[in-house]
């Protein structure tokens, strides 16, 4: 039934989402998920997209991408019936917002998710996108435990994490993740100077 679904008639949004978190490190830029969603409307054929949703946030945690849940409320008053995006994970890396996706493509008011590769129906095996969903929530938690490790690992050999703290520079000889602090030989002996004066009391942090 839904496999001879007419895709003119639908009413689609585009949703896109990449966030500064390492877990979309390689994600698609927010407009070359545009793009590519233009590409996926111009082959179905669909109308133009009622709304296009775009966020900067991660989606390991329910219930703080604003955009995402007004695409929820607008789906279930039925002035959405279908969803484009670039990869599934795009919408949750979490089973709450996952599940909530699930529910309304099962009851049919959610008539397709429509990704680069694949069109996601109502009739389908709601178990596959379940697993989906629950990949994207087992990377970020494997990539939180995997950074914990890496970082814990860099501090017991006595390399400092991150960008060098203001008076110092990383040294780039080094490989990245590899690389220690130097000192910064045009700016430390100012900032020393800042602490001296700030010191005496006759200046403020200000």
């Amino acid at each position: 039934m839904y496999q001879q679904l007419d895709f003119t008639t639908l009413k689609s949004c585009n949703y896109n989402r990449k966030s500064s978190e390492s877990e979309d490190k390689q994600v698609l830029s927010i407009s070359s998920q545009k793009d590519e969603a233009e590409r996926i409307a111009n082959f179905y054929k669909l109308s133009k997209f009622i709304e296009v949703f775009t966020e900067s946030k991660s989606a390991k945690k329910e219930f703080l991408r604003p955009e995402f849940m007004k695409m929820i409320e607008m789906i279930k008053k039925e002035t959405i019936d279908s969803i484009v995006c670039w990869k599934l994970d795009r919408l949750a890396r979490n089973m709450t917002e996952g599940g909530m996706l699930i529910d309304l493509i099962s009851s049919g008011v959610l008539k397709a998710i429509i990704t680069h590769d694949k069109v996601y129906y109502p009739s389908d095996n709601v178990l596959l996108m379940s697993v989906e969903f629950g990949q994207g929530k087992q990377f970020v938690k494997d990539l939180s435990v995997n950074v914990k490790r890496g970082q814990t690992k860099k501090a017991s050999m006595g390399v400092p994490h991150g960008v060098a703290s203001l008076g110092f520079l990383n040294d780039r000889t080094e490989e990245k993740g590899n690389r220690n602090w130097m000192v910064d030989e045009k700016r430390l002996w100012k900032i020393k100077k800042l602490f001296e004066l700030f010191l005496t009391g006759t200046y403020s942090a200000g």
